[in-house]
């Protein structure tokens, strides 16, 4: 577990991040193309982390890349029949879940009819309730790497935490605005906005408990939970976030940049964390098997090849 500091900072910044979001329809309008930017920059950091921190940072703790991919695999499977079954992202303003303007008209009868009916966000949070745990026990697993004290913490917890950071507003905001839809008060919605705001945190929480109780398994843990969660990032990424960014002609450009801008910033994240966290733990502690060679041995084929 990280220092008392640095887990107060990560879990205030996570709720405050998810509030805000809640916030935006009873505040102010934020535009269809502003949107859609900042989809497109979300949707680039949340793949950047997964496939650039997540991933090594599992296959470290596993010591096996193939174990480290078939976490992965199971964590996109999984998110995409959780998407499937409790359509659980629905990015957009409260006016474009209502009525989008620059939709064809099939498609803005196809979203009333889902997003109108009284009682469609409940589906809708538990959905996002089952992600934001799965956001928690993300977060927690990355800082839950070993070999690190103090603000190094923060720092190689930090791809992770801004691309759930950048994430949560737009789960929030999916949430409230379905509800305002449905017709719920802005007392309920608030309400469900600051519980949502908690489940993260909560998954963090779950996941510590089980790695104090799992002993000598906790490293496996870590990796699988960490390569989970980059399947998790990228099926949100490719199957729900960037197929919702649509490329008009006028800001295809604007749109592509913001989506390559994510993945360099996790990119640069990258390159700033220690190096030796991205290696197999085996390949870390003892290096490569075939250059292991007892000294003896060694000498003798030196014998042999050199008389």
């Amino acid at each position: 577990m990280p220092p008392v500091g640095v887990l107060v900072t990560v879990i205030s910044l996570v709720i405050l991040a998810s509030l805000v979001g809640g916030y935006v329809p009873y505040t102010f309008r934020l535009t269809h193309t502003r949107l859609q930017m900042l989809l497109s920059f979300v949707g680039g950091t949340l793949i950047g982390v997964g496939v650039l921190h997540m991933l090594p940072h599992g296959a470290h703790e596993l010591g096996s890349f193939d174990l480290a991919v078939t976490a992965m695999l199971a964590g996109l499977v999984g998110m995409f029949f959780l998407t499937r079954i409790f359509h659980v992202h629905h990015h957009g303003s409260v006016d474009e879940h209502s009525h989008d303007d620059d939709a064809p008209a099939g498609d803005a009868a196809i979203d009333c009819q889902l997003h109108g009916r009284p009682m469609s966000w409940i589906a809708l949070a538990i959905g996002l309730a089952f992600h934001s745990l799965l956001d928690g026990v993300a977060l927690a697993s990355i800082f839950a790497v070993s070999g690190h004290k103090g603000v190094s913490v923060l720092l190689l917890g930090a791809g992770a935490l801004l691309a759930i950071v950048l994430h949560k507003p737009f789960d929030s905001l999916s949430l409230i605005s379905v509800m305002i839809a449905g017709g719920v008060s802005r007392r309920y919605t608030m309400l469900a906005n600051l519980l949502f705001a908690l489940v993260c945190p909560l998954g963090m929480g779950l996941f510590y408990l089980g790695i104090s109780i799992s002993g000598d398994n906790s490293a496996a843990v870590v990796g699988w939970s960490l390569g989970i969660s980059a399947g998790a990032f990228l099926c949100i990424a490719l199957g729900d976030i960037l197929p919702e960014v649509r490329f008009h002609s006028h800001d295809r450009l604007a749109l592509s940049i913001c989506f390559v801008a994510g993945i360099l910033m996790s990119a640069g994240l990258r390159m700033v964390e220690p190096s030796h966290q991205h290696d197999p733990a085996g390949q870390q502690q003892h290096g490569p098997a075939h250059l292991e060679e007892p000294a003896g041995e060694d000498d003798g084929d030196h014998d042999h090849q050199h008389p």
